[in-house]
């Protein structure tokens, strides 16, 4: 029954059980030679969030662009925890363009009050 419940454990627990901090999350998501950038897009209300580009390392299909979206009360790094079997590296190595979206009120978004706010 633990690993059942161990299964279902929201991505911050991930990821500080195994003693990563979410704050190196770009390290985490490198790991194993992708690169990742980020972009910030802001909505017509003024949330700012965070979408990741797995950057390419071949000519880009326009015809094999890929968004992924987390669920509800997640972020992008829920597709990054079986390690080098993640969705987003499988689907690039398949010649996929990878594009990650973060949900509102994740890490990955902010109110652009409140980022304002702490610079």
């Amino acid at each position: 029954m633990l690993l059942g419940a161990l299964a279902v454990v929201p991505t911050m627990y991930y990821f500080s059980f195994n003693n990563l901090s979410l704050n190196n999350y770009k390290e985490y998501i490198e790991r194993f030679g992708h690169k990742l950038k980020e972009n910030e897009v802001t909505t017509e209300d003024g949330y700012i969030i965070n979408l990741w580009h797995l950057i390419p390392d071949f000519p880009v299909n326009p015809e094999k662009v890929i968004f992924l979206q987390p669920g509800f009360a997640s972020s992008g790094l829920c597709y990054f925890e079986l390690q080098k079997k993640s969705l987003p590296y499988l689907l690039q190595e398949k010649g996929y363009d990878v594009w990650i979206g973060n949900n509102r009120g994740s890490k990955f978004s902010a109110n652009t009050l409140q980022k304002m706010l702490k610079n």
